[in-house]
């Protein structure tokens, strides 16, 4: 049977991820930073700013990305007591640590490793409702 091109099973989230899984991890990765990183003025994401800025999902309408949340199990959920990090650079600051202590661990006699503590203050919004990942966390 010959099967014409363009036909057949397409990737679910081209061309950035290939499963839904991978999907998952992108979008959350997005709702667990402030909209102020992306150059928005609001405090708290809404479907159209996450459109946006997930412009990978090839989606067109509030709806779509709505359906889209429900099938990876993301919903709007009240808000929790806890912080992630506000600072854009806190993955490649966890990466130079990482880096530091396999340094100490494996060249003792060329590099130590001391724990610092550090502190900033930024002005937080007040606990609501936000998107996050369904169930307990």
């Amino acid at each position: 049977m010959f099967i014409r091109n363009g036909r057949g099973c397409k990737p679910a989230f081209p061309p950035r991820h290939t499963t839904e899984a991978e999907a998952r991890e992108g979008i959350l990765h997005v709702l667990r930073q402030e909209p102020r990183q992306f150059s928005f003025s609001e405090s708290r994401w809404r479907l159209k700013r996450l459109l946006e800025v997930c412009d990978w999902l090839q989606l067109t309408t509030l709806g779509g990305l709505s359906q889209l949340l429900q099938r990876l199990k993301i919903s709007y959920k009240r808000g929790r007591a806890y912080l992630h990090s506000p600072d854009p650079d806190y993955d490649g600051k966890l990466s130079l640590i990482e880096l530091a202590k396999l340094r100490a661990k494996y060249e003792p006699e060329n590099y130590a490793f001391f724990y610092l503590d550090e502190l900033n203050f930024f002005r937080q919004p007040t606990l609501s409702w936000a998107y996050e990942v369904r169930g307990d966390p």
